[in-house]
């Protein structure tokens, strides 16, 4: 059914016939007023449309003449060729009736332009949401201890002390209000121990609870340790350390301003302290004073296992050894800040620092072992569960005890998770996610297991083909890769910022990244593409190889044609943050202050948006069910006629969203480790 619309205002010729008479008057020839503008062009907006049954969308009309100018008046006939899937009224409103495709039509004076309008099967989204991890808080780990019977504490930012009983979950205990950081843990037996923080905090223990006590020391504690009950020493900045008699705190006179930041010895009477500029103070009972250092690096941690043996690490991959004469600097495996130094003797000694470095000394040479991780290491401690070993704590909560002669367990990490991808489409699909500290994780059912990966920094974007070709990205050129059996970082590795990757088929990815960075893969090597711009490009998506969208910073959309990358109009300044799409002319992209747009097949066109959050991640299991995600637990769900906002039961910063097909879960990943689930 056709319907006749005449569009325009009705103009008033008053002024131009006063203008005419007046010219008559004057003696000068009649001036013609332009005819009305006709028609050249006429399209529909928007080229691309779908509909659930019941639902209705306005189109409009771009109407321009020979010029490129809008035409303001003119008459519109719609009409549907199928009105018992979508009709439309005589003002270009399409309304869904049932399943399959109508081609909507629209005749302008003698010009036509049609566009589909497809109607898809209800689809009702995610009903349910479920929290199946989120951690309480992103502390860094600074301080761990274990008191030999069994428990062990880890203390860090945030005034966060944790506790593990016997190996199981590790669970907060309080702390008092005003303990911002705690810095270091050591206890002379399970119910006898001490805290040091951040602006003179110093608290006591006894096993189950944490109180504050007067401390001698006003500037940051950097840390404690002792021998005994009655030899406990905390070190603080300003070359301050105190001692702890089993009565009260006393502050010992050193020679150095320098900050101190490790303290150990095998004796009253044979103590070493390390921290800035290489400094090196030794204690024979009486006086502290300054050694002789063959480094100006930061020394963090030292062990002491006799007068004649002792150990000290710092950055840059400092190691020094003390023979009972000298302080000499050892040969390590690579240049890496360390910062924890434990010795279970002067032929087992294990030192850990950035990028999950966690390196062995076994007498001869230090080996470095790695963590399956690249979490960010500050501190180790014997481990007296699992047969022994060793435990070490770092950023993002992150605890891992590596058994003797074993792999490393994570027995806790809280890394923020920026994307996630899912394996298939099946109801036993795996979702794989990643995070800082390159954390790797996959999510079978309700439970996420951490994965034994490579250290290699963080990592922001995840894409696969399949269970044995997946590919992850991230800073400083990371890019690692499993095959099926194991991850490998990948041999091309640059300075650049890697921010996303999206596959188009087996061993076919596509990365972009920092300074207009495009790389694809040609299943052996990776090929750097043209984009045309230096700006910072944030996520990838295509439907096949040559039909891609890549965004990024200042609101640019890039689209690759088969032939080359081009910039694509968007009218928006936002920096954009993710793009997925149902097809190639039906491509959404998310961005900064709640921006929602949508490529049509022809132009990319704004959405109206229920937010103005930043919105960082977005996924669809159609053109009718389709999520975005973004800043304290903002959820979105565009169901064809509008975005919604939906409750997902989490405030938590969302950078990730994926899923399987209709019917399937879907993945949320964000910032504490969290992993929200949603379900039909």
């Amino acid at each position: 059914m056709a319907f006749p619309l005449l569009i325009g205002a009705r103009r008033t010729v008053a002024g131009a016939f006063a203008a005419l008479l007046f010219a008559a008057c004057d003696g000068a020839a009649p001036v013609t007023p332009p005819g009305p503008a006709s028609p050249a062009v006429v399209r529909i907006v928007p080229a691309t449309t779908f509909l659930q049954p019941g639902q209705a969308r306005q189109l409009a009309l771009e109407v321009l003449d020979s010029t490129g100018a809008p035409v303001p008046s003119y008459a519109a006939t719609w009409a549907s060729d199928a009105t018992d899937v979508a009709t439309v009224s005589a003002f270009g409103e399409v309304t869904a009736v049932r399943t399959g495709t109508a081609r909507i039509r629209v005749t302008v004076a003698a010009l036509s332009a049609e566009v589909p309008v497809v109607v898809t099967p209800t689809a009702s989204g995610a009903r349910t949401w479920d929290v199946l991890r989120e951690g309480e808080n992103d502390a860094s780990l600074l301080a761990l201890w274990d008191d030999g019977a069994g428990t062990a504490w880890a203390g860090g930012s945030y005034g966060t002390i944790w506790k593990s009983v016997h190996g199981g979950p590790w669970t907060r205990v309080p702390a008092p209000a005003d303990s911002q950081i705690i810095t270091g843990i050591w206890g002379a037996s399970p119910t006898d121990l001490w805290a040091t923080g951040a602006g003179g905090v110093l608290l006591r223990g006894d096993g189950t609870s944490w109180q504050r006590v007067a401390s001698p020391i006003r500037g940051t504690l950097l840390g404690v340790w002792g021998l005994d009950a009655t030899h406990v020493w905390a070190f603080a900045d300003g070359g301050v350390i105190a001692r702890w008699d089993g009565r009260l705190w006393s502050v010992q006179g050193t020679d150095t301003n320098d900050e101190i930041w490790g303290l150990g010895g095998s004796s009253p009477s044979d103590l070493w302290a390390v921290g800035n500029n290489g400094t090196i103070l030794r204690y024979d009972g009486l006086t502290w004073r300054s050694i002789e250092s063959p480094t100006s690096a930061l020394l963090l941690d030292v062990w002491v296992e006799s007068p004649t043996s002792a150990f000290a690490v710092g950055t840059g991959g400092t190691v020094l050894r003390w023979d009972g004469s000298d302080w000499t600097r050892m040969s390590t495996p690579a240049v890496v800040n360390l910062f924890a130094l434990l010795g279970r003797s002067s032929n087992e000694l294990y030192a850990a620092g950035n990028n999950g470095a966690f390196w062995r000394f076994d007498g001869a040479q230090w080996t470095a072992l790695g963590i399956g991780s690249g979490q960010n290491l500050r501190a180790l401690a014997p481990s007296s569960v699992g047969g022994g070993g060793v435990r070490a704590a770092g950023w993002f909560n992150a605890i891992y005890r590596v058994p003797s002669g074993g792999r490393p367990i994570v027995e806790r990490l809280d890394a923020l998770l920026l994307s996630a991808w899912t394996d298939g489409s099946g109801p036993d699909a795996a979702t794989y996610v990643v995070g800082l500290g390159s954390a790797v994780g996959v999510r079978r059912g309700d439970s996420l297991q951490w994965l034994d990966v490579p250290g290699a920094n963080d990592l922001y974007g995840i894409s696969g083909s399949g269970p044995n070709d997946i590919v992850a990205v991230g800073d400083t050129g990371a890019i690692i890769r499993f095959d099926g059996t194991r991850w490998q970082v990948a041999a091309e590795r640059t300075p650049r910022v890697y921010r996303g990757v999206w596959t188009i088929g087996p061993n076919e990815h596509v990365i972009v990244g920092e300074a207009g960075t495009i790389l694809r893969s040609n299943g052996t090597g990776w090929i750097s593409e043209a984009s045309g711009t230096t700006r910072f490009l944030r996520a990838v998506w295509g439907r096949s190889a040559g039909s891609l969208f890549a965004v990024g910073d200042s609101g640019l959309v890039l689209r690759y044609d088969g032939t080359r990358w081009q910039s694509v109009p968007t009218g928006v300044t936002n920096n954009l943050r993710g793009v997925w799409g149902s097809s190639a002319s039906d491509v959404y992209f998310t961005g900064d202050r709640g921006a929602l747009l949508r490529w049509d097949g022809e132009r990319i066109s704004a959405m109206v948006s229920p937010t103005t959050r930043d919105l960082r991640g977005i996924w669809g299991r159609g053109p009718t069910d389709v999520y975005a995600v973004g800043d304290s637990g903002t959820v979105l769900r565009f169901d064809g006629a509008a975005w919604r906002t939906i409750d997902a039961s989490t405030r938590a910063f969302l950078y990730g969203v994926t899923g399987g097909g209709p019917g399937r879960d879907i993945t949320l990943v964000g910032a504490r480790g969290a992993v929200v689930r949603g379900r039909d």
